[in-house]
C-alpha cells in the first residue's frame, strides 16, 4: 500500500479521458516516444472505459441537450444511457462521472418522459461536441468498437 488517497489515485488515472479519446482522433498520436510497454496503474483508465466514455459522449451527443422546461427522453438519465449502450449501470455511472470532471459531459435535473419525478439528465458540453467532431470526421457513423 502506498498510502495515496484512492479518490486522488482515482483523478489522476481518468484526467487523461479526454486524452485518450483525443488520441484516437485525427492528427493525435497514440504512442510517445518514451512509452513504457507495461500498462500501470497511472497510465490511465482502461482501454474499456475509455470506449464507453466515447460511446456514451456519442449517445448524449445525438441527443443533445433538453432545453429549461422540456420534458427529457428517458435515454437521457444514467438508467436510459445504461440499457441503449447494453452496459451496466456501474459501469456508466463511474464513466459519466469522470466525463463529467473533465468537462466532457454535464447533467442537469429535469422532467424526463414517463417518469413522475424530476430525474438527473445528461448531455455533452462544448468540449464533447469538439471531440464528437473530430471522431465523425475521421469515422463518421461508425461506433467505437
Amino acid at each position: 500500500m502506498t498510502g495515496e488517497d484512492p479518490s486522488v489515485m482515482a483523478d489522476a488515472q481518468w484526467s487523461g479521458v479526454r486524452a485518450a479519446i483525443d488520441a484516437t482522433l485525427p492528427g493525435r498520436s497514440t504512442v510517445h516516444a518514451n512509452a513504457n510497454p507495461k500498462p500501470s496503474r497511472s497510465d490511465g483508465p482502461p482501454a474499456e472505459q475509455v470506449r464507453l466514455a466515447l460511446r456514451i459522449v456519442l449517445h448524449l451527443a445525438r441527443l443533445g441537450r433538453p432545453e429549461e422546461g422540456d420534458v427529457a427522453g428517458p435515454e437521457t438519465t444514467q438508467q436510459g444511457i445504461a440499457a441503449s449502450l447494453r452496459a451496466t449501470q456501474g459501469a456508466v455511472s463511474k464513466v459519466l462521472s469522470q466525463l463529467g470532471a473533465v468537462d466532457v459531459v454535464r447533467h442537469a435535473t429535469h422532467h424526463v418522459r414517463g417518469e413522475d419525478r424530476r430525474m438527473r439528465v445528461y448531455f455533452v458540453t462544448a468540449q464533447g461536441r469538439e471531440l464528437v467532431q473530430r471522431y465523425r470526421a475521421r469515422f463518421g457513423d461508425v461506433p467505437p468498437p
